[in-house]
């Protein structure tokens, strides 16, 4: 079982606490007086109500994150404790990106939890709208609170702890078993779906409920970013070694997650407005985080105890770490070729609808796309043979990300596309949306299979961080970036601002492939070859959208070229360090 490190024994613990909880409770407060300020001028719809009743029903759940840390502090664990407000945090931190849309232009935000329009004439920000944002920055720095909170509790001991041995320390997901943790990623992933659709159908021609693709930009990318929040989240919490860790992280992010869902489901009380199903699986998803966060201390305690109940408890032992590993890697492939599959329709498949007699636009992105997709899918099959997945898992990571930059193309094109009056959205451009958040789900159950491996070594034999392989893999990472930055073909994307879902696609990228440089370092040299590899598979996707769209080269290509050859050459000095040493055993 699991053991619960008082707070009472932290240094300044029951300050960080006390402060933590303040942060929250003044959250709460700021979100239920906004909208009785106003958020935006001449925006008191006919009936106010709608508006306060989703406002307060936010609240309340909100309220309960203080609540359940106040009560896991009383019952000595700070571990849940900071559980809970970094979960409470990381979703205010996302909510502050949607905040942004209320600074630019309100009446266009979608936040009709918080403002309900009298016209269609332009909204004045009223002192409610700060309050929202100020509420928000609470709820960051509480979160920010609960993770100097879980540092000074992993620095005790009995941290991760079972009453069997063997399983001290270990993920929780692998202790609870791969049917669980899989059920967990897939509940997130629900989630982030969800916030795709609208949330509304507005039958007040007042009301303008736009379609995500036709959102602002901070609401695109607050959508974008939420539901990324929430799969890193919950994957977080499974790699933690302690049941109380996990289950705090769950249930603030579901409790938090579930009162923005739930307030945007109250504002349909609004007789103007009507939920549509996705605001109702957006509730009920993270209702579901909520009890399974709920339900890991339990669990883990009574398959703790069963574990050491076993007559030969290191037979059984292996034999489910073998079990539970391959089953790790069967579902991370599971979610890679499924991502494969999105961004190849997306590509495919028109992502566009054009009129009659109308010429479609040409998406450049979708050869690079389709051939990303296929990459991946390639890489992601290997997953499914124990004798290949350890070797082969470290690749799928940056490989994942140049299909995500890839449907991020496709994406951008089609949102470009629809600003054209009379072109709308086609199938290949919202299976490419869904296309991006699979591939960080991807991410998200590769490092967890990569944490169950790790678990079954012994950390000890894990080579120290090589200087020349540093300096090698980094200066890749840097020519990557810097290629990454600059157009790779003529009129193609750079990082200048405004930054649309393409250049974030080159964005998430570059920071995977400076990643993969700074780890494959330190990690064991089978590993680290296939993270180099895999980098270097990556930034070759992207130099192929030179050649596949048929335009002239950009500044970006011999940066990109110096990439590719700086991890290759990582990756055989590698090969020849484990050769040396094999040699010298």
């Amino acid at each position: 079982m699991s053991v619960a490190v008082e707070v009472s024994a932290l240094p300044d613990g029951k300050t960080l606490l006390r402060a933590g909880v303040a942060a929250v409770v003044l959250a709460v407060v700021a979100s239920a007086l906004a909208p009785m300020i106003g958020v935006a001028g001449a925006a008191a719809g006919p009936d106010p109500r709608a508006v306060a009743a989703a406002s307060w029903c936010a609240a309340l759940l909100m309220l309960t994150v203080a609540g359940l840390a106040i009560f896991a502090a009383i019952r000595g664990c700070a571990a849940a404790t900071g559980g809970l407000l970094v979960g409470f945090g990381a979703v205010c931190a996302a909510l502050l990106v949607f905040d942004a849309g209320l600074l630019r232009r309100p009446i266009d935000s979608n936040r009709f939890e918080l403002l309900r329009p009298l016209s269609a004439a332009d909204l004045t920000l009223s002192g409610g709208a700060w309050l929202v944002i100020a509420g928000h920055l609470a709820g960051v720095l509480a979160g920010g609170i609960g993770l100097a909170l879980l540092h000074r509790v992993t620095l005790r001991d009995g941290y991760g702890d079972s009453v069997d041995p063997d399983l001290s320390g270990r993920p929780i997901g692998v202790r609870l078993g791969p049917w669980f943790a899989g059920t967990s990623v897939a509940i997130a992933f629900a989630f982030a779906i969800a916030l795709i659709p609208a949330a509304w159908t507005a039958t007040d021609p007042v009301l303008v409920v736009h379609p995500f693709v036709e959102s602002s930009a901070s609401t695109i990318a607050g959508t974008v970013t939420l539901g990324l929040v929430v799969l890193i989240g919950t994957g977080l919490a499974l790699a933690s070694p302690e049941a109380w860790t996990a289950a705090g992280l769950l249930t603030g992010l579901g409790l938090t997650a579930c009162a923005f869902a739930a307030a945007r489901l109250g504002a349909s009380a609004d007789p103007g407005l009507s939920p549509t199903p996705a605001a109702l699986v957006a509730v009920l998803a993270a209702a579901a985080l909520v009890l399974v966060g709920a339900a890991i201390p339990p669990l883990v305690a009574r398959r703790d105890r069963r574990a050491l109940e076993r007559d030969d408890p290191q037979t059984t032992l292996r034999g489910r770490k073998s079990l539970s590993t391959f089953v790790i890697h069967a579902l991370a492939g599971a979610m890679g070729v499924l991502t494969a599959v999105l961004v190849a329709v997306g590509a495919l498949v028109p992502a566009l609808v054009v009129p009659a007699g109308r010429t479609a636009p040409e998406v450049l992105a979708d050869g690079p796309a389709l051939v990303a997709a296929l990459g991946l899918a390639a890489t992601c099959v290997w997953l499914f043979f124990s004798e290949f997945a350890a070797t082969v898992r470290p690749a799928v990571v940056p490989i994942a990300a140049a299909a995500a930059l890839g449907a991020t193309g496709v994406t951008q094109a089609a949102l470009d596309g629809v600003r054209i009056p009379g072109i709308e959205i086609g199938v290949g451009g919202v299976f490419a949306m869904i296309g991006v958040l699979a591939a960080a789900a991807t991410a998200v159950l590769v490092g967890f299979a990569g944490a169950a491996e790790r678990d079954e070594i012994d950390l000890a034999d894990l080579p120290d961080r090589d200087p020349t392989l540093l300096a090698v893999g980094g200066a890749g990472a840097v020519s990557a970036t810097v290629a990454l930055a600059l157009p790779i073909h003529r009129g193609a994307t750079s990082f200048d601002l405004p930054w649309g879902w393409d250049t974030w696609g080159h964005a998430q990228l570059a920071a995977v492939l400076i990643g993969a440089a700074v780890v494959a370092a330190g990690a064991r040299p089978a590993r680290a070859i296939a993270l180099l590899t895999g980098a270097a598979l990556a930034v070759l996707g992207y130099l192929l959208w030179w050649p596949l769209t048929g335009e002239s080269p950009g500044p970006g290509v011999p940066f990109a070229v110096v990439a590719i050859v700086a991890f290759a050459v990582a990756a055989l000095l590698c090969g020849r360090r484990d050769a040396a040493a094999g040699r010298r055993t």
